[in-house]
């Protein structure tokens, strides 16, 4: 079946492929052709009266009974003289009656006329009623195509509401089976929060036990500090989950309905790929739990301030003799670009200033410090370069 648009034979403008009417001027491309078959066939038979009257002869034609010009038996008058045949023919026949002769060719003359006129009158009728057939053929089939598209466009609607029924339907169910999973995860996070916290306090207890009773309430104040820290870093990470949640659910709400404009298989295939990758996620969170703890429980500094604060009044290692191994010493105090500690074994009071500061190491498990009897296990290392610049 040809695609190509159909163009309109009086107006010239382009229809879809198949169009059997006009959107134009509205005519009907059958009924147009068959009135242009009918003007040429009239205009070739006038075209052949002048070419008869040029050689003297021609079919269905007979002289004008006045005035001789050649003129189609089916005419009502003569194209030349003008004059109405049938009352020609009746003057005629009354100026004839005494002349048998005459009077006879001109009855047979003017049945043959009538004959011819009575056949153009019936032809025409019947290409009347050719063509009013024809008209309401081309009514009845616009008024069913009609139907049809109507039909369609309703059937179209209804299919379109049920796919967007079917895509809302999916979408609740994927967010809700998303929310169940964060959920459990948010739980587990909270008990593991809860756990490394008890840790934590634990063994700050014990560093309690083992400190000077001097700085009792500054240990407790750097511990009262480190776990409001913690619990801030906490919140964070957990305002930055909810975010990076509804980031996510937004994200895959619009890539689901675009998917599915598309198609239910198309839909069906993004659905288990998108359940495929939040599994490998999920696989991928338990594996990294580990790194998690230790991030959770020794949370990264920005500055060597920072880092120093949270062991102010703590016991930890430092390399302040000229044989640079680490040995145990109170961290007294921690200013904004200055830091002193306390030597148990001497009771003196160093400061240092942060560029004095090669490196720092933390540990969550501790570290030794000293040697002998006075070995200790400390939580922080600061290693001093040889040169203070």
């Amino acid at each position: 079946m040809s695609e190509e648009p159909v163009k309109c034979p009086k107006c010239g403008s382009e229809n879809p492929a198949a169009s059997e009417d006009c959107d134009n001027c509205g005519i009907s491309f059958d009924i147009y052709q068959m009135e242009k078959e009918r003007a040429k066939g009239a205009k070739e038979k006038l075209i052949g009266a002048e070419a008869s009257d040029r050689n003297g002869q021609q079919d269905n034609l007979t002289n004008c009974p006045s005035c001789g010009h050649p003129t189609d038996l089916s005419s009502d008058d003569c194209l030349k003289c003008g004059i109405v045949f049938l009352k020609y023919y009746d003057i005629q026949e009354r100026a004839l009656e005494g002349d048998t002769q005459k009077l006879d060719a001109l009855l047979k003359q003017k049945a043959e006329h009538a004959k011819a006129v009575a056949e153009r009158k019936e032809k025409a009728e019947a290409e009347k009623a050719e063509r009013l057939r024809k008209q309401k053929e081309e009514r009845e089939k616009a008024e069913a195509l009609k139907k049809q598209k109507a039909h369609q466009a309703k059937t179209e609607e209804n299919v379109l509401r049920q796919v967007e029924t079917e895509k809302g339907n999916a979408i609740k169910q994927q967010q809700e089976t998303f929310e169940r999973e964060l959920s459990a995860k948010q739980q587990a996070a909270e008990k593991e929060k809860a756990e490394a916290i008890e840790q934590l306090k634990k063994k700050q207890g014990k560093i309690l036990v083992d400190a000077d009773q001097k700085t009792e309430a500054a240990r407790l104040e750097a511990l009262k500090k480190q776990q409001e820290a913690f619990e801030r870093q906490q919140d964070e990470m957990r305002l930055a989950a909810e975010k990076h949640r509804q980031e996510a659910l937004d994200k895959q709400k619009a890539e689901f309905e675009k998917a599915f404009a598309a198609g239910k298989d198309q839909i069906r295939k993004e659905l288990e790929s998108a359940l495929a990758g939040q599994k490998t996620d999920m696989e991928q969170n338990r594996q990294s739990e580990k790194v998690q703890q230790l991030i959770e429980s020794l949370p990264p500094q920005t500055s060597i301030g920072a880092v120093l604060k949270k062991y102010e009044g703590q016991t930890v290692g430092i390399n302040h003799t000229d044989l640079g191994e680490q040995a145990a010493a109170v961290l007294a105090k921690v200013g904004d670009d200055l830091f002193s500690i306390l030597l148990p074994e001497s009771g003196r009071l160093c400061g240092y200033p942060f560029s004095a500061i090669a490196s720092t190491m933390e540990a969550v498990n501790g570290l030794p410090a000293g040697k002998g009897d006075r070995a200790q296990t400390v939580y922080l290392e600061i290693t001093l370069t040889r040169k203070i610049t």
